[in-house]
């Protein structure tokens, strides 16, 4: 979070400029907050967005310096060493070429190219790397399931109309002040902006992860335009402004808007150390069965070392085409205890199957333990162990 916060501030003469963006931002989608304290890697990629939009918002006359290169190049290593989406990069590129900055998009491309193959060199396996990225994004794409059956951010945006609105009055604004100036198109922010909004209709991940910053940096430029024009750099009007956005900034992004922070604390976490637990969780080599991903976060997260394997992972197109098939049944069903069947004959007895629910499934042919937070284990029982 701190690193989108922060990204901008060695670009800005007026930072408050970046404040008045964010509290215009979160007034429009409060939803922003969430997302911004998942602590996922997508926001060191956000961060290194924000960060490049900034330092490369003028067209590239001559040669830039070393460091700006070499910080760039460091910028897209980190980003796709840590978050892996390196080819997702290619937004934001086509975004300078089609404003027609032709000699920045092509050394940002370079940097790309070279910060890229950096952070795959840091994996220790660059190539296998690189293609997995693609083949993952390969077999999400060929998997055709209802829209509401996918992750979050695969499915799509509403179009945030709050948004539109608020880019449109700034344009209105602008066009009202009659000042000469280059137009949006002739920006690669705005440009980015638009192609992620457009994008969002497919998968709301275009939106949220690339054309939200987009919003915040285009904003930031509008109103630091603004600010300079009418607030002295010494005046005292000008800390009052700052006050006026810097306070509702921090109730707005502190607050517990709908249990935004609260809701965490109802979660359950499985330790492999409770002794409550012994025997009941997966044997070395197991694999334990499960059809809710937020199950396969907590677990691993409390348990990193564990000598065990999840059937749901980090995205399900990725498991196994018949275990696929029963996970598809069980969102289809509503999570129909009999969906899970085909788990349950498959277990082996280091396997374990957990489902959740209020009271013990009625599955038979297993032993089941209520782990606590509607979580219950089941394993095959003794006798056929």
């Amino acid at each position: 979070m701190l690193c989108v916060f922060y990204a901008p501030l060695p670009w800005l003469r007026r930072p408050e400029a970046w404040i008045a963006a964010l509290l215009a931002q979160m007034v429009a989608i409060p939803e922003v907050m969430i997302r911004l304290t998942q602590a996922r890697p997508m926001l060191l990629t956000e961060g290194v967005l924000i960060a490049i939009l900034f330092s490369w918002s003028k067209p590239v006359t001559q040669t830039p310096s070393k460091l700006k290169l070499a910080l760039t190049c460091i910028g897209f290593a980190l980003s796709a060493w840590m978050h892996g989406a390196w080819y997702l990069w290619v937004l934001p590129l086509a975004a300078f070429f089609l404003a027609r900055w032709w000699r920045t998009g092509f050394w940002l491309a370079a940097c790309w190219t070279a910060g890229t193959f950096a952070g795959a060199l840091l994996t220790g396996r660059p190539f296998t790397f690189l293609k997995q990225a693609i083949d993952i994004a390969a077999v999400i794409s060929r998997e055709h399931v209802p829209q509401w059956l996918l992750v979050g951010e695969f499915t799509p945006s509403y179009g945030e109309f709050a948004t539109v609105a608020l880019v449109a009055l700034v344009l209105l604004w602008r066009a009202m002040q009659g000042k000469p100036g280059p137009g949006p198109f002739s920006q690669p922010v705005f440009w980015l902006l638009v192609i992620c909004w457009i994008c969002g209709f497919k998968a709301d991940r275009w939106w949220a992860d690339w054309g939200v910053p987009a919003v915040l940096v285009w904003l930031t430029f509008q109103f630091e335009e603004l600010m300079a024009s009418s607030l002295g750099a010494e005046s005292l009007n000008r800390l009052l402004a700052c006050g006026l956005m810097a306070v509702p900034l921090f109730l707005q992004s502190t607050n517990d808007l709908e249990r935004r922070y609260s809701r965490s604390s109802n979660e359950y976490f499985l330790d492999a150390q409770d002794p409550a637990l012994q025997g009941w969780l997966p044997e070395p080599g197991g694999i334990f069965y499960s059809a809710q991903m937020g199950f396969f976060y907590n677990t691993f997260y409390k348990n990193p070392q564990a000598n065990w394997r999840y059937i749901l992972g980090l995205e399900p197109a990725l498991m196994p085409e018949d275990d696929l098939k029963t996970y598809r049944g069980i969102q289809l069903s509503g999570g129909a205890v009999r969906a899970y069947e085909p788990w349950r004959d498959k277990l082996r007895p280091a396997d374990r199957l957990m489902i959740a629910s209020a009271a013990q499934p009625d599955l038979p042919g297993l032993e089941w333990h209520d782990g606590g937070g509607n979580i219950w284990i089941g394993r095959l029982p003794k006798t056929t162990r």
